[in-house]
């Protein structure tokens, strides 16, 4: 989803017009920052509920039980040391959908 549609929705739930009544303006991208979000997950399904706009997220069943304490005390000793690549390496094994957009200059 486009952050623009998401923000042109989001007026129009409040009894709006985008574009008339809020204006809506694309300022330039932080660092980490993208022009499109996806609110879904590659692991996940939106599953409906009794109302038509609402939706519960799935994910799919974990292959292997993980012991995430372990793995993001690593994390905060990859961080400790400034070790950027076992950090990013490390979110790559916390979060599987994590894609680095970049590392540091």
């Amino acid at each position: 989803m486009r952050v623009v549609e998401l923000a042109e929705h989001m007026v129009r739930l409040s009894g709006l017009q985008p574009h008339r009544d809020i204006e809506i303006k694309a300022v330039g991208l932080r660092s980490g920052e993208r022009m499109q979000e996806t609110p879904v997950g590659c692991a996940e399904r939106r599953v409906p509920t009794a109302h038509p706009m609402v939706f519960e997220l799935e994910r799919e069943a974990v292959s292997e039980p993980r012991d995430l304490d372990v793995e993001i005390g690593e994390l905060e000793q990859a961080a400790l040391r400034d070790d950027v690549s076992a950090m990013l390496r490390l979110m790559q094994v916390i979060v599987p959908e994590f894609t680095p957009t970049h590392t540091r200059p």
